[in-house]
């Protein structure tokens, strides 16, 4: 190493991505990274000076470990399993390489997985909506306010509170679909602030159902009075309760 181990973050990414300049050649970059220690959170606070200063100059954690390359790319020749990791086929200061594909067929795989997974709750959904065409379809007298896709699904021009909730789950099916395809974000697709933007439009979907169950369950409440509620219902919601 070209520094010692523990000494203070730079926080300057012209040090830190900089890898001839941090370390000798690849096998010492190597072994940095891989001998990062994962202290227990729980316990660090517990360590006493005496023995954080008596710590080798080759001792570094979570806290003092600086990345080698931005989020999500690793240098050119890694490989995430530590067991086939060779130093001689890293190369220095090329970060080319995105953590997806040195990890093989593994991400692949978990990312494939979790879109299946999150695929089912949309197909019951969607399933759901189809019972609801049908039972739709059998009033003649209605046939008119609503739109039928093909498939038998049912898109309402004054949806009730079933087919609301019906398809607000099958939106959150198909952007959960989308986010798994890059899960972790490890191909670089997705990237971290989309991921964001991703969660608090999730948060919104289910808030909004938590609204439409609440607006319901205040016009039962209500003896049937009014179908609905009023633009000012957020306000009288405290005194119908």
């Amino acid at each position: 190493m070209k520094y010692i181990y523990n000494s203070p973050l730079s926080g300057n990414p012209d040090f830190y991505l900089n890898h001839t300049r941090r370390f000798y050649n690849a096998t010492e970059m190597v072994k940095y990274v891989c001998s990062t220690t994962k202290p227990n959170i729980f316990t660090e606070w517990l360590q006493s000076p005496e023995s954080i200063s008596a710590r080798p100059d080759s001792y570094h954690d979570n806290y003092n470990y600086e990345p080698i390359c931005p989020f999500p790319y690793l240098p050119k020749g890694w490989a995430y399993n530590s067991n086939i990791l060779n130093a001689t086929n890293v190369e220095l200061n090329n970060c080319s390489l995105t953590w997806a594909e040195a990890a093989g067929d593994q991400y692949s795989k978990k990312c494939q997985t979790y879109f299946i997974m999150s695929m089912i709750p949309g197909i019951i959904f969607l399933f759901y909506l189809a019972l609801l065409a049908n039972n739709k379809n059998n009033h003649k007298a209605m046939s008119k306010e609503f739109f039928i896709l093909p498939g038998n699904l049912l898109i309402s021009k004054k949806p009730n509170l079933s087919e609301k909730i019906c398809w607000l789950n099958v939106l959150v099916s198909v952007l959960h679909c989308f986010v798994c395809t890059d899960i972790e974000g490890w191909y670089g697709t997705i990237t971290l602030p989309w991921r964001s933007v991703l969660i608090g439009f999730f948060t919104a979907i289910y808030l909004h159902i938590v609204v439409i169950l609440v607006s319901g369950w205040v016009t039962v409440i209500d003896g049937g009075k009014v179908s609905e509620l009023k633009k000012s219902g957020a306000q009288s919601l405290p005194r119908k309760c």
